[in-house]
């Protein structure tokens, strides 16, 4: 993993008997371009360091990238993926859907927080542009986590008073999975009253169609777990060859459940090369 995401860069080796790794560092900060730290303690100090290299060079971008707030009492605590996972309630989504949480088995943290990392110092590049100023940009991880898992989880609580708990319903569901076929696995998702009503009449399911219970967009997040259940009692009916026509036919958009994590076989990837 190593070899694939830093193969690219050219690594600056802090060895004890290096004596010319800090000059390396000094003119990376005072000549070179954004540049972005984390560790321990490095928080506490990046805008005092900031403030120093400016008077060097006033363009500079420096970045930090800590688990926790630089200006919070835990600013000092080390974290790794999993924890942040743990702390920005990523592990808790999984247990509301299963009763039991898990960490993604993925490093979603890490990846996640490396994009903000991304997107804060292109904008404070676009203000270097404008001003020729350069500025210290904070990104602490599990802050940075908690906002990603709340852009479609903050649920009730994005009134203020509350009017319901956090979590998105319709996502949170224990039925949403990849439906089983009479040969393998398919993921169908109807989207649009049109979507369901044409799938579940072409599916023999009339009855889903005439239940008021699913109306409207809001009467089926409130119970998708019964429209997936009526999904996955149909699905084994047909071959997944079957499915294919058939759902791009009502307008749901149909795709096989790829067994390979690393998607080298999928039809998308093998076109893309």
């Amino acid at each position: 993993m190593f070899v694939e995401v830093a193969g690219r860069y050219q690594p600056v080796d802090q060895t004890p008997h290096r004596t010319d790794w800090r000059a390396s560092i000094f003119r990376d900060l005072t000549e070179g371009d954004p540049t972005a730290g984390s560790g321990r303690g490095f928080e506490n100090r990046s805008d005092a360091i900031h403030r120093a290299l400016a008077q060097i060079n006033p363009g500079l971008i420096l970045c930090t990238a800590q688990a926790y707030g630089s200006e919070t009492a835990y600013r000092d605590y080390p974290a790794y993926d999993d924890i942040v996972q743990a702390a920005s309630g990523a592990a808790r989504l999984t247990e509301l859907v299963d009763g039991a949480p898990r960490y993604a088995p993925y490093v979603i943290a890490d990846k996640v927080v490396g994009l903000y990392i991304v997107i804060a110092v292109l904008a404070a590049a676009m203000e270097k542009n404008l001003t020729g100023l350069g500025q210290a940009v904070d990104v602490p991880m599990v802050d940075s986590m908690i906002g990603f898992n709340l852009v479609e989880h903050f649920g009730g609580h994005t009134f203020s008073p509350a009017e319901g708990d956090f979590g998105w319903a319709r996502v949170l569901t224990p039925e949403r999975v990849p439906h089983p076929t009479a040969d393998g696995w398919i993921c169908i998702m109807p989207y649009s009253s049109k979507n369901w009503d044409d799938f579940f009449t072409l599916a023999g399911r009339k009855d889903m169609v005439a239940n008021r219970r699913y109306a409207t967009v809001d009467d089926r997040h409130r119970h998708m777990g019964e429209l997936l259940s009526a999904i996955r009692d149909v699905a084994p009916q047909r071959t997944t060859g079957d499915w294919y026509p058939f759902a791009r036919h009502t307008g749901s958009p149909p795709l096989t459940y790829s067994t390979s994590p690393t998607h080298t076989k999928t039809p998308t990837s093998a076109a893309r090369n």
